[in-house]
């Protein structure tokens, strides 16, 4: 298995990436004892992974924010997908408290995602 991106995000003993080589990825799982492939599904292209809460925040190269569940299987359930940015986005995101940072190629964009808040800062 080969992973695209520059990140690789552990959830117990499951690893979740972005899998493939040049074109579109595929979001994918593998046991971390064995390797072997758990899960593998399309619907982002390369994405990068953050952990916090005991979910996943995924940015896709394309813009598209997610908030996903792990499953004990090794799969994902999409909770919630937003477009935020609009040029290639490649740098893994980044979260200070309950402020999460995204970066794609021209501006860096700062999101309150606390509870009681829901509008860009």
């Amino acid at each position: 298995m080969r992973s695209v991106f520059s990140n690789l995000l552990l959830a117990g003993d499951v690893i979740y990436m972005s899998r493939g080589s040049y074109g579109p990825g595929f979001l994918t799982s593998a046991d971390i004892k064995t390797g072997e492939p758990m899960w593998s599904a399309r619907g982002f292209p390369n994405a990068n992974f953050l952990r916090a809460d005991g979910k996943l925040i995924i940015l896709d190269e394309d813009g598209w924010l997610a908030l996903a569940r792990p499953k004990p299987e090794g799969g994902l359930e999409i909770t919630s997908k937003a477009h935020v940015l609009s040029h290639k986005a490649w740098t893994i995101p980044t979260l200070a408290g309950t402020i999460l940072y995204l970066r794609d190629r021209k501006i860096i964009t700062a999101l309150e995602i606390g509870a009681n808040h829901t509008r860009p800062r």
